[in-house]
This record gives structure tokens, sequence and C-alpha cells, in this order.
């Protein structure tokens, strides 16, 4: 299985310690983290289909942890191009003025 993957970036408005224990080991101040996420985007190999059970709710993402606990490949591949979730109304109106400006061009 491959599953499409998009860097999400995180700007975090405060100090982050790392800590061990009570002890405070680094600061940073007002990091900007970035995380790989899953992009909704899969490739399957037919062989995986066998891994879901009939006639119930089986998500991608349980598919996923299925096939990693029997120890099979899951990859990653990275969406350099422009990629957003419009699952929420305001990520859907943003995509929508990115391409009424010509952004995905």
């Amino acid at each position: 299985m491959t599953v499409g993957v998009s860097l999400h970036q995180v700007d975090i408005p405060y100090g982050e310690f790392t800590l061990q224990g009570a002890r405070v080991m680094q600061v940073q101040e007002k990091p900007r983290k970035e995380f790989p996420v899953n992009a909704g985007i899969y490739l399957l190999d037919p062989s995986a289909i066998a891994f879901i059970p009939p006639r119930q709710y089986f998500d991608a993402t349980d598919l996923i942890r299925l096939l990693l606990a029997h120890g099979l490949p899951v990859s990653a591949y990275l969406i350099r191009e422009y990629w957003l979730d419009v699952g929420q109304h305001g990520d859907l109106e943003k995509a929508k003025r990115d391409v009424a400006e010509g952004l995905l061009d």
C-alpha cells in the first residue's frame, strides 16, 4: 500500500520545553513544527483487499494499521504539489479562492 502524504506546518505560539523528568534540557521559542499528514490518497496492491473485512465499516487508516501489524510494507508518497483538505468549510473557500487566483495553473 502507498499513502499520499502532505507536509503540514503548525506554529506553536509558546516557548516549547524539552524536559527530562522535571529538568529543562532545551527551550525553543515559538517553534514551527512540520508533520507528514494523510492526504487521503491511497494506492493498494490487490493482495491488500483480502485484509478488508466484509460488510463492516473499515477506514483506510484501519487498513494501514492492520497491514503494519502483519509486517507488510506501507509506503509514503510525498505530495509536493498543491494539496488542501477541503473537508472544512473554511478550507473549501480557500481552495475556491486559490483556483480563482490561478494558483493551480
